[in-house]
């Protein structure tokens, strides 16, 4: 799979559905209250450890740069 990943050439093709669904529930979840990653899967309905494990996947399929480009993306679609 690995180099699947190196054929594309986007970030944003990098990323799976279910990772921009995350990402855009990390983006628009406010730091207060519950925990954040208790808060992010009661609103995905999803158990706790769905959140390590979007963490994980995400961390091996992007640079940091191309985390930040990704998030950009995503605000830019909300305004």
């Amino acid at each position: 799979m690995p180099r699947l990943l190196k054929n594309r050439e986007t970030t944003m093709e990098k990323v799976s559905p279910a990772m921009l669904r995350y990402l855009r529930m990390v983006i628009d979840t406010p730091l207060e209250g519950r925990g954040l990653d208790a808060e992010i899967c009661r609103k995905l309905c999803r158990s706790r450890s769905y959140s390590s494990t979007m963490k994980r996947l995400i961390a091996k399929r992007l640079t940091r740069k191309e985390l930040l480009e990704v998030c950009a993306e995503i605000m830019k679609e909300a305004a």
